[in-house]
């Protein structure tokens, strides 16, 4: 016999109902707030019944493929700590796509001018990116999300090694803002890593903020005339790493091998703090065993093979299943969804679950053995 679910008969529970009947009959949404919203924008720009939004006040052009984009939140937005990202929501012929980005510009500019400032790499085949700098104009108003994120700066001051690649500059470039404004005169080091000369980004700033402030030493180093992060730079530009909190952003191999160098040069894994710009590698050894994963809704499976790891998000799209997804990096959470039974492992957090019931990101959840999903 198939039981009657429960029916609250609180007034606030019977408004709520007839809210989301009213909403179902006017349009394919449940809640009302998400129907109006756009009537509301049209006079109130900034409400929103999801989040915040932002006001985009500049573009500005860093080099052919890197632009920065100056918003200026909400009354109300909580603010951020250095090195946090943001979520922006944009949309696209009538489709809401999220992005995540680094906030480049520091909390005390926040707190002195109101604005943020996101410096995003152009991604030739990317759906987002090209978009934003091709549509976006100043006046225009977009989704924000809170600052999130834990690459943030120790609270208790210490010498600091900051080791940068590429477009991981940006959270180092509001690090270093912070660090210049406030009040102590611990050693901070930067060894930004690009191509050529010439090709780093924010260099006649960085050079300025170095020579303003006698503790901050940066050192723009030249990949293809000075090779790649070693123990020789290590010794050479930074020699009291052994003693600073260090921390590394960048592609995903820089960080690896980064990281590999300072442990073997003695720095513990706890003075360590990294971030990746892009889904987190999986550690192939971490996976145990090849399986199925069945997706419950759709009626799909697919088999997950141990020697070529997986996550559940690339499989369902290899499956022919499109869900909901953002970042790819597990931060934005839209790709959350319920497992209803076996064990994952996370490849953020290098941990494996549960075997029960659980709710996962699928963007960073590889399948251990048989898995089912509610997809």
């Amino acid at each position: 016999m198939t039981s009657l679910p429960q029916i609250s008969n609180s007034p606030s529970h019977w408004y709520r109902n007839l809210g989301r009947e009213f909403s179902r009959a006017m349009v394919n949404n449940s809640e009302l707030g998400s129907y109006i919203e756009p009537l509301v924008q049209h006079f109130k720009p900034y409400w929103s019944t999801n989040g915040h939004r932002a006001q985009v006040i500049e573009l500005l052009d860093e080099s052919p493929e890197v632009f920065s984009i100056i918003l200026k939140p909400s009354p109300g937005w909580p603010g951020f700590h250095a090195g946090q990202f943001v979520e922006i929501s944009v949309n696209q012929n009538g489709r809401r796509l999220s992005r995540c980005f680094s906030i480049s510009s520091s909390p005390s500019t926040y707190e002195r001018e109101g604005t943020i400032r996101l410096t995003v790499r152009i991604q030739e085949q990317g759906r987002v990116t090209p978009r934003l700098r091709q549509t976006l104009q100043a006046g225009d108003f977009i989704g924000l999300s809170m600052a999130k994120g834990e690459f943030i700066l120790a609270a208790e001051p210490r010498p600091r090694l900051l080791i940068a690649g590429g477009s991981g500059i940006t959270p180092f470039r509001s690090m270093l803002g912070q660090i210049s404004q406030s009040a102590e005169s611990h050693n901070t080091t930067l060894m930004y890593y690009s191509g050529q000369e010439g090709s780093h980004l924010f260099e006649q700033e960085l050079k300025a903020l170095s020579r303003a402030n006698p503790h901050i030493n940066v050192q723009l180093i030249a990949t293809q005339e000075h090779g790649r992060f070693n123990a020789e730079h290590l010794a050479d530009y930074c020699p009291g790493f052994a003693s600073s909190d260090i921390y590394i952003c960048g592609p995903t191999g820089m960080i690896q091998s980064a990281k590999r160098v300072c442990v073997e040069s003695g720095a513990s894994a706890e003075q360590i703090h990294f971030e990746y710009f892009g889904a987190a590698p999986i550690e192939h050894t971490a996976i145990e065993a090849a399986g199925f994963v069945a997706f419950n809704k759709s009626g799909q499976s697919v088999s997950s093979e141990g020697d070529q790891p997986k996550s559940i998000l690339s499989l369902a799209e290899q499956s022919g299943l499109n869900p909901q997804s953002g970042c790819k990096m597990g931060l934005c959470g839209q790709c959350q969804c319920t497992k209803t039974s076996g064990v994952v492992y996370n490849t953020k957090t290098g941990l494996h679950s549960d075997t029960g019931r659980e709710s996962i990101k699928l963007c960073i959840s590889v399948p251990v053995g048989d898995v089912a999903v509610d997809l």
